[in-house]
């Protein structure tokens, strides 16, 4: 959980602001029921969307299936096939090479659309300049304690710890 969380914090930082609303995948982590009109969120997920000031919303289960899903394939493809001559030695080197292709991916001209993905971007989606909080989102980590027959959960929480 906290690598999700994690990955929606860098997320923001990119966008250089939060939007209104965060639409998520089905996945265990973040949905715990994925009910078509009232899916319920794991509680560290809504905190964390609580201490942004956005919304989630979860995807629909099962159909349709996302387009999202075919653009993630081909950024995916486009970058190892631009990176398997290479050789990184840790991820320190890796992420700002693939900074680089990902500049160049969304600056190329799509076909079917006659602009690059920047400029739609940049166009439609770009968000409304908003106050990002710079106090990072605690991180939450789950410990399953086991004292005797009884087992609880151990959440901590920056320095903290809570029974539950």
């Amino acid at each position: 959980m906290s690598d999700w969380i994690g990955v929606h914090a860098n997320l923001f930082r990119f966008l250089c602001g939060v939007p209104k609303l965060v639409v998520c995948d089905n996945l265990k982590a973040a949905v715990t029921n994925p009910d078509r009109y009232n899916p319920g969120l794991n509680r560290t997920y809504a905190e964390m969307a609580g201490h942004y000031g956005t919304a989630i919303l979860a995807a629909r289960p099962r159909r349709p299936k996302a387009k999202v899903e075919v653009a993630v394939q081909i950024a995916q493809r486009w970058v190892l096939a631009r990176l398997r001559n290479w050789r990184f030695f840790s991820l320190a080197e890796l992420n700002p090479a693939i900074g680089v292709l990902v500049v160049e991916l969304n600056a190329r001209q799509m076909r079917g659309f006659g602009s690059s993905r920047a400029e739609l971007f940049a166009e439609i989606d770009r968000l409304i300049p908003t106050v990002l909080i710079c106090d990072p989102c605690p991180s939450y980590r789950q410990i399953l304690v086991t004292a005797g027959p009884v087992r609880r959960r151990r959440l901590w929480a920056g320095g903290q710890s809570v029974w539950r």
